[in-house]
């Protein structure tokens, strides 16, 4: 057996199977941890309001509601202020509207929390712009959507396109550097 171990001798040869640990799996984080609203292309007349989405479903607690739109006013004033609102209801988890919420105020107008629409481009068909963004209180279970026109006339319209997300930043930092770590690094 010594000899087999330095190499000499023709004494029989064991073979052990070492077994290492297994390498644990890397786990993506999962996309549904986001929840995208589908895109919508509005034209509001007069002093109006739409739902742009029913019941958006809050992901994660503390998540992010992020909206981006192309807004187009056609009114005889040539106003680009003012006169398109989105509106929202936050609900908890029992469906429960939520009165206020800090970095958004309620309009006396719809009874909602809204945030103001202003014209960004000459056609709905440009790139959407960034228009609304906030960290979502953590006891905000859903959100509904709508968008409103005030003191336009009926001939005077707001066109919009508009989609978003609502999504975790936390997770989607975590997924990017998942990512970041499955490319190859560059031959040297």
């Amino acid at each position: 057996m010594v000899r087999a171990l330095r190499g000499g001798g023709s004494a029989p040869v064991q073979s052990a199977v070492v077994e290492l640990p297994a390498k644990p799996v890397e786990q993506v984080v999962p996309a549904d941890v986001a929840v995208e609203i589908t895109p919508k292309q509005l034209t509001l007349n007069g002093n109006s309001k739409k739902t742009v989405e029913d019941v958006i479903k809050v992901p994660v607690p503390g998540a992010t509601l992020e909206l981006s739109a192309a807004v187009v006013y056609r009114l005889k004033s040539g106003a680009t202020t003012r006169k398109a609102v989105l509106l929202f209801d936050f609900l908890d988890k029992q469906g429960n509207k939520i009165a206020t919420l800090p970095g958004i105020g309620v309009a006396a107008a719809f009874k909602q929390h809204f945030r103001y629409l202003n014209a960004n481009t000459k056609s709905v068909d440009a790139k959407p712009q960034e228009v609304f963004k906030l960290t979502l209180p953590a006891e905000v279970a859903s959100v509904s959507l709508a968008v409103g026109t005030l003191g336009i006339s009926d001939e005077e319209q707001v066109e919009l396109s508009i989609h978003g997300r609502c999504y975790s930043e936390e997770a989607e930092k975590e997924r990017k550097r998942q990512l970041l770590q499955r490319q190859p690094l560059p031959e040297a």
